[in-house]
C-alpha cells in the first residue's frame, strides 16, 4: 500500500524529539506515524491513508488487549512484529519506516539491548 508523504519539511527525528521534551519519554514510531498521517484537525488525508491507518489502529486495540504493550516498551517494538510491518509489509533491508532515512534496523536493536 502506498501512503502520501505528509510529514513536510520537520523530519522524523525532529518531530520525535519534540514528543519526547513534551511527554519526556521517547515515542514508538506507530504513534509518530499515526498522527502525522492525518491533518491537524485529525481527519484522514485520503481514503486510500483512512483505511490504512484504520488498520493500523484495529492492530494496536488488538495488543493492547491481550496485553503486548506497555508504556515501558513502547520504544522497543520489534519492527518485524509491529502494527506499521503488519498493515505496510515488513521494511527492506536498511529501511526503518516512518522514521529518518538514517536510521536502520540495526541501529534501533543496538539501541534497544543498552536500555
Amino acid at each position: 500500500m502506498k501512503m502520501p508523504y505528509t510529514f513536510g519539511t520537520i523530519l522524523y527525528a525532529r518531530r520525535a524529539e519534540a514528543e519526547f521534551k513534551k511527554n519526556g519519554r521517547r515515542p514508538n514510531r506507530i504513534k509518530i506515524f499515526l498522527k502525522y498521517h492525518k491533518h491537524k484537525d485529525g481527519s484522514h488525508v485520503s481514503s486510500e491513508s483512512a483505511a490504512t491507518l484504520e488498520k493500523i489502529e484495529q492492530l494496536l486495540t488488538v495488543d493492547e488487549e491481550k496485553g503486548e504493550t506497555s508504556e515501558v516498551n513502547e520504544a522497543i517494538v520489534p519492527l518485524k512484529e509491529d502494527a506499521i510491518s503488519k498493515v505496510l509489509s515488513p521494511d527492506k533491508n536498511g529501511r526503518v519506516r516512518g522514521m529518518s532515512f538514517k536510521i536502520s534496523p540495526k541501529m534501533l536493536e543496538k539501541e534497544a539491548s543498552e536500555e
